[in-house]
């Protein structure tokens, strides 16, 4: 390639010389000086498309492609597990486990988030009584006469083959204007038929718990937990970064290749202010023991900016539920028993409400449903404070059996990971926001965060307990010989920290490999400039 260089190099010069010594005068000579310059542009034309599949070719030889099929095959089987676990999960019920919570977090919600569709969510309700054989009909929507009116129209619709739901959404416009409060008329009527079937649907659990864990041959929830961790431990292995994916980042442009070459300002600042002064970078001993350290560093330093994130959330969590650890008195059954005589109460107004009357008493009896609707009326809305009421207690006793002086953060990921409604009202109150995509982005976050059971650092922090997270993170690095300050792990400068961290790692990894520096920086160029070349011949192509 050099050769071609200098070849190029003094053939341009060349032909410099000999176009300016043309004779330029008349049209004959400026006719052969243009012919000669086409024919010269011809024969570049070639070499350039000599230069390009020359790179192309060179750059593919530099390239190490790795096979990702086993770590497919060991992420399936720790989504498969992940389900599993949270069907074993002791600590939640059916109404977790079928995700009612998140849809009764939804309809709750719905003036709030201003959903696309209420028809999702009403469908996503039948949908769950269907798993346990119910196909629930209009006589089941009678706490108010306005329900009972829009989901028998719902339900109409919902059981046709053309599902057109435009006059639903018309009879929900006029019951609308006339009963504003019939969402939450909505909600309380699927949260009684909820808690009515109660039995069925922990009997529905209770045979897929079996049936599962007869398929994954697993006795119980502890051992589900067990082979997850190891499952989790075989992920992350195959998650470390190599070769081949750091030639990727490289070339998708998430990493700047510039900065890998040994004279670079970043590597040698990277360097310079984690490696101790007297490590000879040079010795592949020491510096295999370095990035040994480093290895563990990363992956703390992850689990902490994880932790930060979530700070808001465990902020509420000790300033709200503190005072539970001395409360044991819960107030949850005299509830659901007030609940119940309530909901009988309404039960006999429904029965007058919606008994076909005879013609003879008609008119009787119609003053008398009007009178009964009034009277309803007020148990529905007794019902729905009660309701109310009732969640926050039963939220509150869950607390009540976990917390303690020593409940720890794991603790306290578990207790949001099991409980999917009361996590997403908490982040809504302490990130302050009615966002619902903003709710759920983070919701998910934390479930990621808190289902990895080989999270160390949460093991031993006490929730209620004052640590400086980032000194006992620099205190112990510092023991293994790293220039660490608890200000490299504060929150404005720990990305600093871990993209340095990732660079020695990555330069090692690269050192060690069949790669260099250079050929994979020759790769991106080459990539750079095809890129280049495919952009200006699609603006071609448009003009």
């Amino acid at each position: 390639m050099n050769n071609f260089l200098d070849f190029i190099t003094r053939d341009i010069a060349s032909k410099k010389t000999m176009i300016t010594s043309m004779p330029s005068k008349t049209k004959t000579n400026k006719k052969k000086i243009n012919t000669t310059i086409e024919e010269i542009e011809e024969k570049y034309k070639v070499y350039k498309d000599n230069v390009k599949n020359y790179l192309i070719v060179k750059s593919h030889s530099f390239e190490i492609k790795e096979d990702n099929k086993e770590y497919e095959k060991v992420k399936k089987e720790v989504i498969s597990l992940e389900q599993l676990r949270f069907l074993l999960n002791p600590s939640n019920t059916y109404i977790e486990k079928l995700g009612f919570d998140e849809l009764l977090y939804q309809i709750n919600n719905f003036s709030k988030f201003n959903f696309h569709s209420l028809n999702d969510i009403i469908n996503a309700f039948l949908d769950k009584f269907e798993i346990i054989g119910l196909n629930l009909k209009s006589e089941d929507f009678r706490i108010t006469s306005y329900v009972n009116e829009y989901m028998s129209a719902f339900l109409d619709v919902r059981y046709k083959i053309d599902k057109k739901y435009d006059k639903v959404s018309e009879i929900f416009e006029r019951i609308y204007w006339l009963n504003p409060d019939l969402i939450n008329h909505l909600a309380l009527n699927f949260k009684i038929l909820i808690r009515k079937n109660a039995k069925l649907f922990d009997d529905n659990i209770l045979k897929l718990q079996k049936k599962t864990m007869k398929e994954y041959n697993i006795k119980d929830y502890e051992e589900c937990l067990e082979k997850l961790k190891n499952k989790y431990s075989e992920l992350e292995k195959l998650e470390e970064e190599t070769i081949g994916k750091i030639i990727s980042l490289a070339l998708e442009g998430s990493l700047d290749i510039n900065h890998y070459f040994e004279d670079n300002k970043v590597r040698i600042n990277a360097f310079s202010s984690i490696i101790p002064d007297d490590i000879d970078t040079e010795d592949e001993k020491e510096m295999d023991k370095i990035r040994d350290v480093l290895a563990k560093l990363k992956y703390n330093v992850e689990e902490y900016q994880n932790y930060i994130k979530f700070i808001p959330l465990f902020t509420l969590f000790k300033n709200d539920y503190k005072n539970l650890i001395n409360d044991k008195n819960t107030k949850s059954k005299d509830m659901l028993n007030e609940i119940v005589k309530k909901e009988k109460e309404l039960d006999k107004c429904n029965k007058v409400i919606f008994h076909e009357s005879s013609k003879l008493f008609d008119t009787l009896f119609k003053n008398k449903v009007e009178k009964t609707k009034i009277l309803a009326n007020h148990y529905v809305n007794e019902l729905m404070e009660l309701y109310n009421k009732y969640d926050d207690e039963v939220n509150k006793d869950r607390i009540r059996k976990m917390v303690s002086v020593d409940t720890t953060v794991e603790d306290v990921l578990h207790l949001y990971y099991s409980f999917d409604y009361l996590k997403k009202s908490d982040i809504q109150k302490s990130y302050e926001t009615n966002d619902y995509d903003e709710i759920i982005d983070i919701s998910n976050d934390f479930d990621l965060y808190s289902m990895n059971p080989n999270n160390l650092i949460v093991k031993g922090i006490k929730i209620f307990d004052d640590y400086n997270l980032s000194s006992i993170i620099a205190n112990k690095y510092k023991l293994n010989n790293l220039k660490i300050e608890e200000s490299d792990i504060s929150e404005e400068n720990i990305i600093s920290l871990y993209n340095k961290i990732k660079l020695i790692l990555r330069a090692g990894i690269i050192d060690k490999s069949s790669s260099s520096v250079e050929k994979i920086w020759f790769m991106v160029q080459t990539k750079k400039i095809l890129d280049s070349e495919q952009v200006e011949n699609a603006d071609t192509e448009e003009e």
